[in-house]
């Protein structure tokens, strides 16, 4: 049986797709290891890897990472899709 997603669904998909392109982006950009990411957010390394690799992030985490990542206006136009 084929799935269907809904309108909504595609939307939290896409969104999670940026947050995770936007992530590893990030960390390749400044050599920075899911171990260090995870002690800012107080986490173990595979809760990090968990979390990147689902897309699956809470705003205050988001928010947590961009003291470690330095997230650019241009990086919140990619995740949210339009200008801020």
């Amino acid at each position: 049986m084929p799935v269907v997603k809904t309108t909504r669904q595609k939307k939290v998909d896409g969104y999670k797709s940026r947050i995770r392109a936007l992530l590893r982006r990030k960390m390749a950009e400044q050599d920075i290891k899911q171990a260090g990411l995870a002690k800012a957010l107080c986490v173990s390394q595979p809760a990090v890897s968990k979390m990147i690799a689902s897309g699956n992030i809470s705003l205050v985490d988001l928010l947590t990472l961009d003291s470690v990542l330095k997230f650019s206006e241009e990086d919140m136009k990619f995740v949210f899709g339009r200008n801020m």
